[in-house]
């Protein structure tokens, strides 16, 4: 078998949708090659924390683990906010990619291909350090857009750099897709479509709840609010309020956490984050999967689409989203028999949750029934995509 370079920093155990990303695609891609990993160190402290044991297993399908400082506890995590920005590049992982010579030193065996995930955008840079010392193909991913979303030259220097050197590059979205192949026109045959995966989907589960039960699964911060929902929660009357909960799991920035501690509603509840087998029973268990994005980005083309409307696709779920009328996940959602609200349309949330209220109420369950999922976004056909990709590029030594 092929053996691949896997350099990523965000991998399990650690937790974070992109961590999660990369445990269903090194599970497929084991079944075709010999996986090394190149990635940080887990910790017990932040956002990306250690979720232990739900993850154990994912080690068991690479044959090599190299784990650089991660620089993650509290008393690093401190130092590093002081430091300036300009040291930070491209993100606050940049120590992660320093070090290609001590990575090279640990490896047992060299790899015929390096694949990347980013972000953090500062994976992509070690492995171009690294494709550069090895000689050998490199196929770039990227989550996220990089400089479209990080403006200043020395980030357009090193995409323009990593573009050069890899010989491939996969996104996860077409409209990125299209930016960059028109972007970057002489190189536009390299990009391809890679998608964000579930593992495996569920058959449907009727939630069995007496109260509309929401959840949303995944870190708030920035300009990823739940305002609109909390405006339309707050003009409920009450013998609406008193039959719906919707919980929050994961990371809040503190202003974001201030901001719905102010509405003082009883309906809503703040929880941890929590391991990733346990998040899957609680979503499965809910009425709705609430979906909350950035809609302030002052682009033309929204260019992401997030992981977790993947994983409720995969899991069955029926997903209430805030975006952007023309966000990539919009189109999806409401192909699955979703909702998709802008900022601006509080009053209609408002009558799409009473409806909700009332289907629970009179135990109408097909209303929350989702149309069957796109087998596009399955770990299995992407992979299989991604393989023959890989093949290719080994083939003509790219």
């Amino acid at each position: 078998m092929k053996r691949i370079l896997f350099v990523s920093i965000s991998a399990p155990p650690k937790s974070g949708p992109e961590s999660l990303q990369v445990k269903k695609y090194i599970e497929e891609l084991s079944r075709y090659f010999v996986i090394d990993l190149v990635t940080t160190k887990s910790s017990a402290y932040g956002w990306n924390r250690n979720f232990g044991k739900s993850l154990d297993q994912f080690h068991e399908r690479v044959d090599q683990v190299i784990e650089l400082p991660g620089y993650t506890n509290r008393a690093f995590s401190r130092i590093k906010s002081f430091l300036p920005d300009t040291m930070k590049f491209p993100d606050s992982n940049f120590h992660f990619h320093l070090f290609p010579d001590k990575v090279i030193g640990q490896l047992k065996n060299e790899p015929d291909i390096i694949y990347s995930r980013s972000t953090p955008f500062s994976s992509a840079i070690l492995a171009y350090k690294l494709a550069d010392r090895i000689g050998c193909p490199w196929v770039m991913h990227l989550s996220d857009p990089w400089s479209d979303y990080l403006n200043g030259e020395k980030h357009n220097s090193w995409e323009s750099k990593c573009f050069t050197r890899a010989s491939s590059i996969s996104v996860t979205t077409e409209s990125y897709l299209k930016l960059l192949q028109s972007k970057y026109g002489l190189m536009k045959d390299k990009f391809f479509l890679s998608k964000n995966v579930f593992d495996e989907h569920s058959e449907y589960l009727r939630p069995t709840g007496k109260k509309l039960d929401i959840v949303y699964a995944g870190n708030l911060y920035g300009n990823r609010t739940p305002l609109p929902i909390l405006d339309a929660l707050n003009s409920l009357e009450p013998e609406f309020q008193k039959d719906i909960t919707i919980r929050f799991f994961g990371n809040r920035d503190l202003r974001i956490e201030r901001d719905i501690l102010s509405y003082n509603l009883s309906c809503v509840e703040l929880c941890p984050a929590v391991a990733y087998d346990k998040m899957n029973s609680i979503i499965r268990g809910a009425h709705l999967v609430l979906n909350l994005e950035d809609t302030s980005i002052e682009t033309d083309l929204v260019l992401t689409l997030p992981s977790k409307v993947i994983d409720a696709m995969g899991q069955r779920k029926k997903i209430l989203s805030i975006a952007r009328p023309d966000a990539p996940s919009s189109r999806l959602i409401e192909s699955l028999g979703g909702k998709v609200f802008d900022l601006s349309r509080k009053e209609e949330i408002q009558a799409y949750l009473i409806q909700a209220i009332k289907a629970v109420r009179k135990q109408e369950f097909d209303f929350f029934k989702p149309g069957e999922p796109d087998l596009s976004y399955s770990a299995q056909f992407q992979v299989q995509y991604l393989k023959e990709k890989m093949d290719s590029v080994m083939a003509n030594k790219i």
